[in-house]
C-alpha cells in the first residue's frame, strides 16, 4: 500500500498538467478565432473594392461620352464618388 502523502502529490502533478493543457487549448482557440476574423474582414474589403470598381466601370461605359476623351470634370466627378464610398 502506498502512503497517502505520495498519492496526494501525484494528484497535484496530474491536475497541473491538465491545467497547462487546458490553457494551451484555450490560447490556441482564441488565436484561431482572431485569425479567422481578420481573414473575413479582408475578404469583405476585397469584395467591396471589387464592387466599387465594377460600378465605376459600368458608369463610364453607360455614360453618353463613352469612347470620347475623359474631361477633367468627368474625372473629378468619378473621383468624388469613389472618395465618398471610402
Amino acid at each position: 500500500m502506498t502512503p497517502i502523502r505520495r498519492q496526494q502529490g501525484s494528484t497535484l502533478v496530474v491536475a497541473l498538467i491538465m491545467l497547462v493543457l487546458l490553457t494551451l487549448f484555450a490560447t490556441s482557440s482564441f488565436n484561431t478565432a482572431k485569425t479567422n476574423l481578420m481573414v473575413v474582414g479582408n475578404m469583405q474589403g476585397s469584395v467591396e473594392a471589387t464592387n466599387i470598381a465594377q460600378e465605376a466601370i459600368e458608369r463610364v461605359i453607360s455614360s453618353a461620352q463613352f469612347g470620347l476623351p475623359v474631361t477633367a470634370n468627368a474625372m473629378r466627378s468619378l473621383q468624388a464618388t469613389l472618395r465618398w464610398r471610402f
